[in-house]
């Protein structure tokens, strides 16, 4: 498809118009620049005005300033402080209606006298202002201070304050500060009585952009903001929306003001618009005339042409049965002829070409979507794939993939370009001569490669390969390349060598631990051994002399010995009792666990069976279900269930009809055995007492014990590698909950 913008008749017609256009543009450009002298004068006028107002303003201002230093020089410290009715600070504030306020401070900061226009001021309201700028910069650095503006709170005008300071001439010393609280009136009138253009306005902004004068006094009276911009030319303005504006500082100590002048665009420009009007209509006129002559005379030269680009479209697009129709005998009839002549002998050559394009596009497609594959494959796997030559240049790299910068940190062409001797350099001394053998066989003999090395990377660091390489011979069987792949195995060797000392460690601590858990073991043996000779026969005599005592009549024992003696022999008995459970205790951790496979539903049977001396008499309501089979050491089972059991039915025992029953749950993937009762049960906020040895939730006198079973239940059910816990709540009974680790 011809691009319009660039077809023939596009380009004439361009040419048609430029040939039309240039003169009005130059007349256009000269225009335009008449136009901006217009501005840049009617801008210079605006700050001429500006700048003449800023002289008449500061003026003012210094004016105010002689007059204030006038009367200091007059009066000095002792008249400006002088209180009466006829004060020289009351005189001039009536004589002079610029003034709101008049107070004189001495050099202590403290108010001597205060005149004001609208009231009395008396001595409770007169202060000290010795932290403020109007005392401090007039004092300190002996030059005149000009406060922000601010509204006068009787009449709302924007007023500031000037501070002077008080001399004493002969001894060249600061007596004080004269400060006067200065209305704008004269600054307004200057800015009211400035001979304006039509659509032009002037006025006044301060620092923070309050116009503080303007000539409508409304505008200064009502707190309006307005910030200039920093350089002049078209603008927002403040009276209009779009303004010629130009600016001209005022500087009073250290407060800057700004003069504004502004004048609206229509009445800046008036002349220059009008004058860019009128040639503006010129110029679309005579451009409008010169278009419509162009496009007629392009037109007579085009339509030939386009009819013959047209059939040559179409015969592109292969409609090869299109032919020109010939209807002049000039040169495009020529052109039209020879046209038809080149598209019959194309039109055979391309039959032919067309079945030959074919096959070849098809092998092309291939070759690329093979290449696509292998090259993708070759640039995303972990690892450095590499292709040397073997025909005749030994260790020339021919392609390295991208991940030789990552591993490694060489770019690709640096590599590419590094001789063998060189990239053998970068591997470590104690591989090179392996691999080197390795190699060699590789290219002369075409024996596979494969082997590991250590590679110095960029920063000098090691990094770990394992190279694995082919040779291919080409088409007649020499050999052509070697190809290969580098995986980077330096974590593997990390891991190799963490696991190796690993093991190496643990091997010197199984020892030293074996070594202690021999001690310990010698030692708790002494430790039993000591308890079954050394503190069973004193308890034996304890108890055996008592019973003397309280079995023989011979003896005038009175009732409170005989109740001490029965206290002794219970004590002694209790005592005893303790020894044989801290001595089962202490075999439980020496006790071999020899796992088999076993069915608990026996195991608890059995324990039920040797518990039946204490269901006596009670009504039980004992429910045992299917356990499912475990590996675990029968004895010690049989010695949980029993404990558990005996907890059970000691502790329903205040139960008309206790409920025990015999169960199990899968939790967090594992059997879970246990044993629920509906007895006393306990505060679970002290369950982590329950495993402990001689830890009791319960008295003596409400339940006989000594607090050791459950802590030879845990370690029993710890020695399987299992856990054991409780779930109970005061009054509703337990449940006790233990997984045997098979």
């Amino acid at each position: 498809m011809i691009d319009v913008r660039n077809s023939l008749q596009t380009r004439l017609t361009r040419t048609y118009i430029g040939l039309a256009v240039i003169p009005l543009i130059v007349l256009g450009l000269l225009v335009t620049w008449q136009g901006f002298l217009f501005e840049q004068e009617a801008l210079s006028r605006q700050e001429q005005l500006a700048k003449r107002i800023s002289a008449e303003v500061d003026g003012v201002f210094r004016g105010i300033t002689e007059e204030m230093d006038l009367l200091i020089q007059l009066e000095g410290p002792e008249g400006l402080s002088a209180k009466s009715a006829f004060s020289p600070l009351l005189s001039f504030i009536a004589h002079d209606f610029i003034f709101e306020e008049l107070t004189y401070i001495d050099k202590n900061g403290d108010e001597l006298n205060h005149e004001t226009r609208l009231g009395i001021v008396t001595l409770e309201d007169m202060e000290n202002h010795q932290d403020e700028k109007e005392f401090q910069i007039p004092v300190t650095r002996e030059i005149n201070y000009f406060s922000p503006f601010h509204n006068y709170p009787a009449t709302g005008e924007p007023v500031l304050d000037i501070a002077v300071p008080v001399t004493n001439e002969l001894e060249g010393t600061i007596e004080g500060v004269l400060i006067a609280e200065v209305r704008l009136i004269k600054v307004w009138e200057v800015v009211e009585n400035i001979s304006l253009n039509r659509g032009q306005s002037v006025y006044i902004v301060d620092a923070n952009g309050w116009v503080i004068a303007h000539p409508n006094r409304s505008t200064a009276l009502g707190r309006v903001f307005f910030t200039p911009p920093q350089t002049p030319g078209v603008s927002t303005g403040l009276d209009a929306p779009v303004v010629l504006l130009a600016t001209a500082p005022i500087r009073l100590g250290e407060q800057n003001l700004t003069v504004v002048v502004e004048q609206s665009l229509p009445e800046a420009f008036s002349l220059p618009l009008n004058t860019i009007g009128m040639t503006l209509t010129v110029f679309f006129a005579t451009l409008s005339i010169a278009i419509l002559i162009g496009l007629r005379s392009v037109r007579q030269i085009v339509d030939p042409i386009q009819d013959l680009a047209k059939t040559a479209r179409a015969i592109r697009a292969g409609e090869w049965h299109q032919h020109v129709q010939v209807q002049t005998n000039d040169e495009l009839g020529d052109l039209g002829e020879a046209f038809n002549l080149m598209v019959s002998r194309l039109q055979t050559s391309m039959t032919n070409l067309e079945e030959e394009v074919i096959e070849k596009n098809q092998a092309e497609v291939a070759l690329r979507q093979a290449e696509a594959r292998y090259r993708t494959l070759v640039e995303h796997l972990p690892a450095i794939t590499y292709v040397d030559d073997a025909s005749t240049n030994f260790g020339h790299t021919l392609y390295i993939s991208p991940q030789i910068e990552s591993l490694l940190g060489y770019k690709q062409e640096e590599w590419v370009n590094l001789e063998f001797e060189n990239w053998l350099k970068l591997m470590h001394p104690d591989d090179q001569s392996t691999f080197l053998e390795k190699y060699t066989q590789c290219h002369f003999e075409g024996k596979p490669l494969e082997c590991e090395f250590r590679m110095f990377n960029a920063q000098g660091q090691i990094i770990w390969f394992h190279d694995q390489a082919f040779r291919l011979n080409d088409q007649n069987g020499r050999p052509w390349i070697i190809q290969g792949v580098m995986v980077d195995i330096t974590e593997l060797k990390k891991s190799e060598e963490e696991i190796r000392r690993l093991n190496a460690e643990l091997e010197q601590r199984v020892l030293e631990r074996t070594a202690q858990l021999e001690t310990a073991n010698k030692e708790l043996e002494s430790f039993t051994y000591s308890i079954s000779h050394d503190l069973r026969t004193p308890l034996r005599g304890i108890v055996g002399f008592s019973n003397l005592l309280l079995n023989n009549p011979q003896h005038h024992i009175s009732e409170e010995g005989q109740h001490y003696l029965n206290r002794v022999n219970e004590n002694a008995q209790r005592m005893a009792q303790l020894v044989d459970d801290l001595l089962k205790f202490s075999r439980i951790s020496r006790y071999p666990v020899t796992k088999q496979a076993i069915h608990p539903t026996t195991i608890a049977q059995e324990a039920l069976d040797d518990l039946s001396l204490e269901v006596n008499g009670r009504k039980l309501h004992i429910t045992l279900g299917d356990l499912p089979p475990c590996q675990a050491d029968p004895s010690l089972l049989r010695q949980v269930f029993a404990n558990l059991l005996s907890n059970a039915i000691k502790y329903t025992r205040n139960k008309e009809v206790a409920e025990i029953e015999i169960g199990w749950i899968k939790h967090e993937q594992k059997i879970a055995y246990y044993v629920r009762d509906n007895g006393t049960g306990f505060n679970m906020q002290y369950a982590d007492k329950l495993f402990g040895v001689f830890q009791r939730l319960h008295s003596l006198e409400e339940f006989e014990g000594t607090g050791v079973g459950l802590a030879i239940t845990h370690r029993i059910i710890q020695r399987h590698g299992g856990k054991i816990w409780a779930e109970a709540e005061p009054e509703k009974g337990a449940t006790f909950f233990f997984i045997i680790e098979t």
